[in-house]
């Protein structure tokens, strides 16, 4: 049938750097999902609601 070769490679990483690529990664998932929402219109909220949000008493 197929000749399949599988290469297998091995990564190294501290766990600080390993934590710090991961919070980047859900941070640009964030980003991304903002940007869907912006472009969409859903998900803006008012001053009062923001405030509300925050625990901001105006």
């Amino acid at each position: 049938m197929f000749d399949v070769k599988y290469h297998v490679v091995y990564v190294l990483l501290d766990m600080q750097e390993y934590e710090k690529q991961l919070a980047v990664i859900k941070l640009l998932s964030k980003f991304s999902e903002a940007e869907d929402a912006i472009k969409t219109g859903e998900e803006w909220k008012s001053l009062d609601d923001l405030k509300k949000a925050l625990e901001i008493l105006a």
